[in-house]
């Protein structure tokens, strides 16, 4: 009857408030494309004529529309600002990612020595896009030490290298203009340095390197008010090394390498008779008065070789 009728205007009255409301709400570009409405090419099912080709369909009884048409609509658009969300996040993700990356490897780049290079470009693109941040990292990582330890390696051999020819030339040449070297035979030589005034005899046995010496000063020594007077005794002779560091470069054959003949107690256990064998052996050689002229005087009563000496 007609409470039916109005009933069911009011409905449709209600759906479209509510889509013009919906329509007014969402943007232009997410606003949903009109309905196309049917055509039926024959007879309706009412028996009205059927409706010319490009002609619209009279608006169908309520009861035959969708019911969930709208609802369903709605839906679609909701799965599609999901869908929009999840994209803009993973690609935001991935993006913080690949600067993250970025970073990480300019820091490690930093901290590594400049020709440890970073990973090739095709090393990079091969890498597996399931592949964590920190997967990635270590595997940078990884790559960057190797090659770093392979020029640390390489640094490293080249340097003992360069150290192990300069202390051969520097035990071979003087270290001052002023500086006067004398050949001890085959047993090494001994160098004198003016500004200190001092004396060093450098061993050429092969067994002990190159770094096995031992130094006395040319300047007597000098009366202290304290101390113990045994150990003044012995040092008596300061100022007249030669006889002991001769003596010191001839008894190197008989120490295996350079800790035991550079034992502080060694000077200790050379007899007076050696060292002065060793001193007439010195005297010998080729300049060694430059050398011999340049220890403190004798003093009234001692003998060339001091019967005391440390």
């Amino acid at each position: 009857g007609s409470a039916e009728e109005q009933r069911r205007r009011d409905l449709e009255a209600s759906r479209k408030r509510t889509r013009s409301s919906t329509a007014a709400r969402q943007p232009r570009s997410e606003q949903p494309a009109p309905k196309r409405r049917r055509r039926r090419k024959g007879p309706g099912h009412d028996g009205a004529p059927a409706v010319a080709d490009g002609g619209e369909q009279p608006d169908l009884d309520p009861e035959l529309e969708p019911s969930h048409a709208e609802d369903a609509r709605e839906r679609e658009l909701e799965l599609d600002n999901v869908d929009s969300v999840d994209h803009d996040r993973h690609s935001n993700t991935d993006s913080d990612h690949s600067e993250a990356l970025d970073l990480a490897l300019e820091q490690l780049e930093k901290e590594l020595p400049a020709d440890a290079a970073p990973p090739d470009a095709e090393q990079a693109a091969t890498a597996r896009p399931e592949t964590s941040l920190e997967e990635q990292r270590q595997a940078l990582l990884s790559r960057l030490e190797a090659k770093a330890a392979e020029t640390t390696t390489a640094d490293s051999v080249a340097d003992a290298e360069a150290a192990v020819g300069a202390a051969t030339s520097r035990a071979g040449r003087k270290k001052t203009g002023t500086e006067i070297v004398v050949p001890v035979g085959h047993y090494g030589e001994l160098h004198y340095y003016p500004p200190s005034n001092s004396c060093t005899a450098i061993c050429r046995c092969k067994r002990h390197g190159n770094d096995c010496k031992k130094s006395r000063t040319f300047n007597e020594l000098k009366n202290r008010s304290s101390g113990s007077r045994d150990r003044e005794s012995l040092r008596s002779g300061q100022g007249r090394p030669v006889g002991l560091l001769v003596q010191w470069l001839m008894c190197q054959d008989s120490h295996p390498d350079r800790q035991t003949h550079c034992d502080t107690a060694l000077p200790l256990l050379f007899s007076l008779d050696e060292r002065k064998t060793a001193r007439a052996f010195f005297s010998s050689m080729p300049k060694a008065d430059e050398i011999l002229r340049r220890e403190r005087a004798q003093k009234p009563g001692e003998s060339e070789e001091p019967e005391f000496i440390y």
